[in-house]
């Protein structure tokens, strides 16, 4: 089967463990052998690094914005900086781009 791609949006003040409870799954997935291996993406706005509401730094593998799909699924990390980054248009708007690669098999 073809592989998977899994596209996490990571931003300031998320939480790491929402990003890390998805991440670690898939990862263990692929490790015990899916029939369907996962790739996974981590993008961050403008290709920077982001500060997670823990304090820590996480550096995503991807700009949001110049990730080009095909995606499989695209998963938004929740967090306390959610209010922040739903008021930034320009985010959202990459978001919403990013939502209409995705490919609904």
């Amino acid at each position: 089967m073809r592989e998977r791609i899994v596209v996490m949006v990571a931003y300031d003040h998320a939480e790491l463990l929402d990003i890390a409870c998805v991440t670690t799954t898939l990862g263990m997935a692929n490790h015990v052998g899916a029939r369907c291996p996962y790739r996974q993406v981590v993008v961050t706005p403008a290709d920077r690094s982001i500060e997670l509401h823990s304090g820590l730094t996480l550096t995503g593998q991807q700009s949001l914005e110049r990730f080009t799909g095909p995606l499989d699924t695209l998963i938004v990390s929740g967090g306390p900086g959610h209010d922040e980054a739903a008021a930034d248009a320009r985010l959202v708007g990459h978001v919403r781009w990013q939502s209409s690669a995705c490919c609904w098999t």
